[in-house]
């Protein structure tokens, strides 16, 4: 069941073309170094990274809307050797 915010939607619709749709957020992460986990948790781009404003709206539209996992404190090793 849906439970984004109004306020939230409407950033999806000016940012992304649709209200509901979890593809223009997810592709928005994606493009920013996010890498979506299989237990459904968000994998930041590096593990002191910090959250922008962009970003959070996102991720806490997959959150509500979608019922995604949200951001996990931990970076895989093959990331975390590459930074």
């Amino acid at each position: 069941m849906p439970q984004a915010t109004d306020e939230l939607r409407g950033l999806m619709l000016k940012w992304f073309g649709d209200a509901i749709s979890e593809y223009g957020p997810m592709s928005f992460l994606e493009s920013h170094g996010y890498v979506l986990r299989q237990d459904w948790q968000w994998e930041p781009p590096t593990y002191s990274h910090t959250i922008r404003y962009e970003e959070l709206a996102c991720l806490e539209f997959l959150v509500t809307e979608w019922d995604f996992g949200w951001v996990t404190t931990h970076v895989s090793s093959d990331r975390a050797a590459a930074q």
